[in-house]
C-alpha cells in the first residue's frame, strides 16, 4: 500500500511539472513568433484619398475642390472621416486631371473604395476620371437608374471599353444604406470585382 501511494504521488508530480512545463514552453512560444507582419498596402500605390478629415490625395498632395460634399462618418462610425455627397446639389470633390490617377498602358490596376448608397433611384457616381469631352479614362456608377455599380475603363480616345461591353461582368449589386467595400482588379486581361474581400 505505501508502494502504491508513492508511486501515485511521484506520478501527480510528474503531471504537475509537466503542465508547468507546457505553460513555460507556450509562452516561449508566443514570445518568439509574435504577431503577424501587418500587410503592405503602399508599394506601387499612386493615389490614396481617403477623405480622413480633409480632401487630399496623400500620395501626390493634391487638394480637392469641394462642392457641396460635407464631412460625415465612416464606416467604423468615425465621425468626419468620410465624405458625404448629395445628388440634389450635384456634390463633388474635383482633384483636376491628377495625372498620377491615369492607367498606364497596360491597363493593370486596383481600385479600391467604401460606399454607403441611399437608394438607387437615380444616377450615382462614385468615381469618374474623365472630362465633358474626353479624354475618357474611367468611371464606377451605377449605369443610369440600376442597382449595381460597374466600372467602365476606355481607350484614349472613349471609342471602345477595354474590358468589355456595358454592362460589364465585373457588377456590384448595390445594398442600399449599408457600407460596402469595392475592389476593382484589372490584370490587363481580365477584370474582377471583390465586394467586402468576397469575388
Amino acid at each position: 500500500r505505501k508502494l502504491r501511494d508513492e508511486i501515485i504521488l511521484f506520478f501527480r508530480r510528474c503531471i504537475t511539472t509537466m503542465k508547468y512545463l507546457s505553460l513555460i514552453l507556450v509562452s516561449f512560444l508566443l514570445s518568439c513568433h509574435g504577431r503577424p507582419a501587418s500587410p503592405d498596402i503602399s508599394t506601387g500605390l499612386v493615389v490614396s484619398i481617403p477623405f480622413d478629415g480633409n480632401a487630399m490625395d496623400n500620395v501626390s498632395g493634391v487638394n480637392g475642390i469641394v462642392y457641396q460634399a460635407t464631412f460625415s462618418a465612416d464606416h467604423h462610425g468615425n465621425t468626419g472621416k468620410a465624405m458625404y455627397f448629395n445628388r440634389a446639389d450635384s456634390a463633388i470633390v474635383d482633384f483636376g486631371a491628377l495625372p498620377l490617377a491615369s492607367f498606364d498602358s497596360t491597363n493593370q490596376f486596383t481600385i479600391s473604395c467604401w460606399v454607403k448608397v441611399a437608394d438607387t433611384t437615380n444616377p450615382i457616381a462614385v468615381l469618374s476620371k474623365r472630362g465633358v469631352s474626353g479624354p475618357w479614362e474611367y468611371a464606377i456608377d451605377n449605369q443610369f437608374n440600376r442597382n449595381v455599380f460597374i466600372l467602365d475603363n476606355w481607350t484614349a480616345d472613349g471609342a471602345t471599353s477595354i474590358y468589355g461591353a456595358d454592362p460589364l461582368n465585373a457588377q456590384v449589386l448595390i445594398v442600399p444604406g449599408q457600407w460596402q467595400h469595392l475592389a476593382f482588379v484589372a490584370n490587363g486581361t481580365f477584370m474582377a470585382v471583390y465586394v467586402n474581400g468576397i469575388l
